[in-house]
């Protein structure tokens, strides 16, 4: 077994899928990661949402996707740990910011299938409070039912696109359609 001296080499075991190495990554880029969010987590959020908690999801997120990751220079998967993070704090003002709105469900929702992400978004937050934890259980056992109840390609398209959270053009690879009819069946599902 090759001993793990450098970042590279606990990159390359935890993309094979080496859990002790994932979790020496996170350690080693935590205090980066926890300064990037402080400093770019609007003020506008804190009296709602911990910081930390954003850490946790960037942590979960790239724990579940390291085995996409393609880092090929220095300093990559610093720089997708804060891709991940900017992304989940635009994803949670989203989610803030709609909710303000009064956004909270999907009946009535768009065609484009927009009003379903504010509902998985709650779903996708890791809350420690028990009415929130109990709120969650119960829209993901809403969702999941109503899911469901959907033909499989609709389900397919939901879990690809909105769950997996795969880009449009992947999506269209998975179903080995064109991005307009992926678009299209997203819209309808």
């Amino acid at each position: 077994m090759k001993q793990i001296t450098t970042e590279e080499d606990w990159i390359v075991a935890a993309v094979a899928g080496d859990a002790d190495a994932m979790g020496e990554l996170l350690k080693l880029h935590t205090p980066a990661i926890r300064a990037y969010v402080d400093r770019h987590f609007p003020d506008a959020l804190r009296n709602e949402y911990d910081p930390s908690d954003i850490v946790q999801d960037v942590f979960f997120e790239v724990s579940r996707r390291i085995a996409t990751f393609h880092g090929d220079s220095p300093g990559a998967f610093l720089r997708w740990l804060y891709t991940v993070a900017r992304y989940r704090i635009k994803q949670t003002l989203r989610m803030h910011n709609a909710q303000k709105r009064g956004k909270r469900g999907i009946d009535g929702g768009a065609a484009d299938g927009s009003d379903m992400l504010p509902m998985l978004e709650v779903l996708a937050q890791h809350r420690r409070t028990p009415s929130r934890s109990a709120a969650r259980r119960e829209l993901a056992r809403e969702l999941e039912t109503s899911i469901n109840l959907l033909k499989a390609d609709y389900r397919k398209v939901i879990q690809l696109r909105h769950i997996d959270e795969l880009e449009l053009e992947e999506v269209a690879g998975v179903f080995g359609r064109s991005k307009d009819a992926v678009q299209m069946l997203c819209q309808r599902a």
